[in-house]
C-alpha cells in the first residue's frame, strides 16, 4: 500500500469504516479520527499522483482491525 496506489487503498475500506491514527507525526502528534470513505478519501488523494514509489507512509504496519458483525 505504500507504493502509490491511492484508489486501491481506499477500496480496502467499507463505507462506514473508522480509521484512528494515534500520535500522528505530521499533525504535531495529534490523534486523527476518520469516519467513512468520504473523510478517508482526502487522506489518500495524493497517493499515486507521481506514479508508484516507495515512500515514508507505512500504512501496512501497526494496524489493528476490528470487524463487528
Amino acid at each position: 500500500m505504500d507504493t502509490g496506489f491511492g484508489p486501491g487503498i481506499l477500496s480496502c475500506y467499507t463505507q462506514d469504516a473508522i480509521l484512528d491514527v494515534p500520535d500522528f507525526p505530521l499533525a504535531n502528534g495529534s490523534n486523527l479520527h476518520f469516519k467513512g470513505k468520504d473523510q478517508l478519501a482526502p487522506l489518500y488523494a495524493g497517493y499515486g499522483k507521481e506514479g508508484p514509489s516507495i515512500g515514508g507512509c507505512h500504512h501496512t504496519a501497526n494496524i489493528a482491525v476490528n470487524v463487528e458483525p
